[in-house]
């Protein structure tokens, strides 16, 4: 297990954002973001640096949220992120978003970056998306 969070071990309930960096090419990095159901919560954020711990150990730990019918997963252009998953040997997930699909729709416009999204809806950018591209390159 990496943490004692229910929402990342699939075991709680509630929402996680989930982003892979590294894709479609191999799996580097997972951020994931969780949010627990109950009221009061405080987001939890954690980076997963995939090449540090190693690749099986992370997707051994993360495959239960992935699969759980109880955590809604938020994942911005979830094709390029299955292509990683998949390579690394996870399947069978549940209860995904893809934003940009959804932004697709909403907007007509299938390549929806996640801060043209932010903005669409007045939230600041990402503050760290662009840094934490330039860093994995």
């Amino acid at each position: 297990r990496l943490s004692s969070n229910e929402i990342l071990n699939g075991t709680g309930e509630g929402l996680c954002a989930i982003d892979c960096e590294g894709v479609p090419d191999s799996l580097d990095l997972i951020q994931i973001a969780t949010l627990p159901q109950q009221a009061g919560s405080l987001i939890t954020i954690y980076v997963i640096d995939c090449t540090m711990i190693g690749i099986e150990l992370v997707c051994n730990s993360i495959l239960p949220l992935l699969q759980s019918n109880h955590i809604i997963k938020l994942i911005h252009d979830l094709h390029m992120d299955m292509v990683a998953l998949s390579s690394a040997g996870l399947e069978g997930f549940n209860c995904i978003l893809d934003t940009q699909l959804a932004a697709e729709d909403f907007t007509g416009n299938p390549f929806v970056g996640m801060n043209a999204l932010l903005k669409m809806f007045g939230a600041p950018e990402h503050p760290l998306k662009n840094k934490m591209q330039q860093i994995m390159k």
